[in-house]
């Protein structure tokens, strides 16, 4: 019988308690239990850590080229090489959502950031303005996300990243056109701002990370972008290979139309279908945490 893992933190390290729910199945991976249905479903995948499993290799190109040459120091390089391989050895213990997080922290001793986002977004589909429906912050507030979406369609900065995939894009300033971009700028403190966008093959989404630095701090400068471009490429690879490791010990009815969240709803993970779908059904949706309803079915699962 499956058991549901809950505590108070969002991450469980030891066992990975994590929830795999899909389109039209509910699927117990303790337990073999399974039945169809026509709505959307909770799946569980919980149990032990998978650190022995074998990775699955997916690789992609998603350097940009810089437009001039760069150089850095020998203490730069060993630092940032330590960041690399950290980063190596958390992907094999730790969730998806808290490999991103740790990940960044790392990044921040070699390239300093007041803030982060990241997630998954969608330069606009299905009848859908611009979007994020998962991210994950540093110093940022919860209602983040939720206020972006808002002015998602004005942003011409997260526009212009979402047209020129896998090319960092740099930018200063608050002012802007749209007052409310603007006023948001303002209000979270992203005077300085250095984003990198890429594709999600076979999923449908975007994958993004922006950082952010207050007016009083230097810009972005270009060893840091060649930085963060490298940095970002290893990033997307072994959150996937994170992510195909859980999917990998399940059964999964199809690869299509699925996402991964922690016990409370949190998700690191959705494939465009399913986002469409809850989306539909739950038209207040903001996306990052599942609808309370669906968080509630989960808690049901015996």
């Amino acid at each position: 019988m499956a058991h549901l893992w809950r505590g108070e933190s969002k991450y469980c390290d030891s066992a990975l308690g994590v929830i795999l729910f899909s389109l039209g199945c509910l699927w117990h991976v303790h337990g073999g239990a399974f039945c169809h249905d026509a709505q959307v479903q909770p799946m569980v995948r919980l149990g032990a850590s998978h650190q022995s499993d074998p990775p699955v290799i997916v690789g992609e190109n998603l350097l940009p080229t810089p437009h001039q040459p760069v150089t850095f120091d020998l203490a730069t390089l060993r630092n940032f090489s330590q960041c690399l391989m950290s980063m190596t050895s958390a992907s094999r213990e730790v969730s998806p959502e808290r490999l991103l997080r740790d990940a960044l922290q790392s990044l921040r001793l070699i390239v300093p950031f007041r803030s982060a986002w990241w997630g998954q977004c969608s330069a606009g589909m299905a009848n859908l303005p611009p979007r994020n429906w998962m991210h994950g912050h540093i110093n940022l507030s919860t209602s983040f996300s939720q206020e972006w979406n808002h002015l998602a369609e004005r942003d011409e900065f997260a526009r212009n990243s979402m047209r020129q995939l896998d090319t960092v894009i740099r930018a200063s300033g608050h002012d802007d056109p749209w007052p409310e971009v603007s006023a948001f700028s303002r209000q979270h403190d992203l005077y300085h701002v250095m984003a990198l966008t890429t594709e999600l093959s076979s999923n449908g989404l975007l994958f993004f990370v922006s950082l952010y630095r207050s007016e009083t701090s230097p810009a972005f400068n270009d060893n840091e972008s060649a930085l963060f471009a490298e940095f970002v490429a290893h990033l997307q690879h072994h959150w996937r290979v994170r992510v195909r490791e859980f999917l990998q010990h399940t059964s999964v009815p199809s690869p299509d139309g699925f996402g991964l969240a922690d016990a409370c709803g949190d998700l690191f993970y959705l494939d465009k279908r399913l986002g469409v779908a809850i989306h539909k059904a739950y038209p207040d949706w903001v996306g990052s945490r599942l609808p309370p309803e669906l968080v509630t079915a989960f808690r049901q699962i015996p």
